[in-house]
């Protein structure tokens, strides 16, 4: 074999053949910078991933490894370019409703360029993709309800490097975030003082981010909420010195329904009644039972994320046939249908022979929704 050196002492020929040879190895040099493996994880009870930011070059294969190493569930989804959008991605996800868990927490659409699984605490999900060609900041967010507004960070595809961009540790916010309850695939109901509610709240969180208030003195849904379930801290205290005592906080966004009192009269219109809660039953997965009776004719109400948007699917089932019925809402802002009866602008009749099982849906309205709707024309007095 001809040692290393001698050959730049060769014919003219040969040096062209080693300057191809020295091409290709460099060729091949720059192909392996181009594949990059980034890791992600997450800063445990602080609702962030640890790496705000990290560089990737142009058609680059990324592997990008994702752990959870959090108490609550996560995922990362690597979205177009636009800050602006992240919001309403995530919004898209929580009214998914019972296909939330199903779809990952991934809403169907253009901006979502490639995303992990949802990862139960101490998962890890691998995905290989290709970065984009057009340079620029790809932003990456986590879609589990109401984690959108601090669990966010960047891609950034650039041909010039960059370092990895470490987030920050908080022993405060580990503290707050670390009595925050957060719903998985079971429903979680909590007895305690909510602010905002009644005395006698009960706070019903659904697998599929949409929560609720249940008042147990007048037996009916207060108003309901998207996104994380409970902040417990001000209850029970977030430091050794602190006795608690306070008002637990919704987490994410609050939703009416229509409140207009207790909902439900039988036999005839805005009918008198005597109403008595009869407590509740936990069932699993499934969605818990609420019970009360209406002038000692028992009810079953048992309430499920709307699914055709943000709000509440609510059924209701007598003990005995309660002959008509009728169902109030205050309707501004929202879409009413049942699976039976007539609506007349936000009272539901049910006629005797219908009302003894019935079911009424109650889904906030978009901004685009309500902005489509005809305009009543005024009139004069």
């Amino acid at each position: 074999m001809t040692p290393y050196k001698s050959l730049f002492h060769q014919r003219p020929k040969h040096r062209r053949l080693l300057t191809i040879v020295m091409a290709a190895g460099s060729l091949g040099v720059a192909f392996a910078a181009d594949e990059k493996e980034v890791k992600i994880g997450t800063l445990h009870g602080q609702m962030k991933y640890d790496v705000q930011s990290f560089q990737v070059k142009p058609g680059a294969k990324v592997n990008l490894i994702f752990s959870n190493t959090d108490e609550m569930q996560h995922n990362l989804l690597i979205l177009t370019p636009g800050e602006d959008k992240i919001l309403g991605l995530a919004q898209k996800a929580w009214a998914l409703g019972a296909e939330a868990v199903k779809k990952q927490f991934v809403p169907d659409g253009p901006d979502v360029l490639f995303h992990t699984r949802v990862l139960d605490p101490q998962q890890s999900d691998t995905i290989t993709f290709t970065a984009p060609m057009q340079e620029g900041d790809y932003p990456y967010v986590c879609t589990m309800p109401g984690h959108v507004f601090s669990m966010r960070g960047k891609m950034r595809v650039s041909k010039v490097d960059e370092p990895v961009v470490m987030a920050t540790k908080s022993d405060k916010a580990a503290a707050e975030s670390s009595h925050h309850l957060h719903v998985t695939d079971e429903p979680k109901v909590i007895r305690a003082f909510v602010d905002g509610g009644p005395p006698r709240s009960i706070s019903v969180g659904l697998p599929g981010s949409i929560n609720y208030l249940f008042d147990a003195d007048l037996c009916y849904v207060r108003f309901g909420w998207y996104g994380m379930f409970l902040d417990v801290g001000p209850n029970v205290g977030t430091t050794p010195n602190d006795r608690g005592g306070g008002w637990c906080q919704i987490l994410g966004d609050k939703f009416e329904l229509g409140d207009s009192g207790f909902p439900i009269s039988t036999g005839t219109r805005d009918a008198k009644q005597k109403i008595v809660f009869a407590g509740y039953r936990m069932r699993g997965k499934d969605a818990p039972q609420f019970f009360y009776t209406i002038d000692g004719n028992p009810v079953t109400q048992v309430t499920q994320p709307s699914p055709t948007g943000v709000g509440l699917q609510m059924e209701f089932e007598f003990g005995r046939d309660p002959g008509a019925v009728f169902f109030y809402v205050t309707p501004h802002g929202l879409k009413l249908t049942s699976s039976a009866g007539t609506w007349h602008d936000g009272r539901l009749e049910l006629p005797a022979g219908e009302g003894k099982k019935f079911m009424v849906t109650i889904v906030t309205e978009t901004k685009a929704e309500r902005k489509a709707k005809p305009k009543t024309p005024k009139v004069d007095p």
